[in-house]
């Protein structure tokens, strides 16, 4: 099995997917059957690990060097959004153009 940045064990990544997913402390004790000082505790040496110690700095941390994935599917769903966005923001702009052209409106 390929090393991990910053060391982390699959308890840890496990701990970090909850919190980037949006639990609690309170929320992960109930998933996990373990007590809200091992949450703190797990949490406490993730920070340590990887010299941040806030939360949302620890999951950014983690996405960004690949201990976290956003899933494929949530991916291909925000790359829907943005095209899609992009997709509105072009035919607003053809009708603007169309307007100052002075060719009326466009359905």
């Amino acid at each position: 099995m390929a090393q991990r940045p910053y060391g982390l064990s699959d308890r840890q990544v496990e701990i970090l997917k909850l919190l980037a997913d949006g639990y609690t402390t309170s929320q992960i004790c109930r998933k996990l059957f373990i007590e809200p000082n091992t949450v703190k505790t797990h949490l406490y040496r993730v920070g340590k690990q990887m010299g941040c110690g806030e939360r949302s700095g620890m999951v950014a941390l983690a996405y960004r060097c690949g201990v976290l994935r956003i899933p494929d599917d949530e991916l291909l769903r925000q790359a829907d959004e943005v095209n899609e966005r992009i997709r509105e923001q072009r035919l607003a702009a053809m009708r603007a153009d169309l307007i100052r052209q002075g060719v009326g409106t466009v359905a």
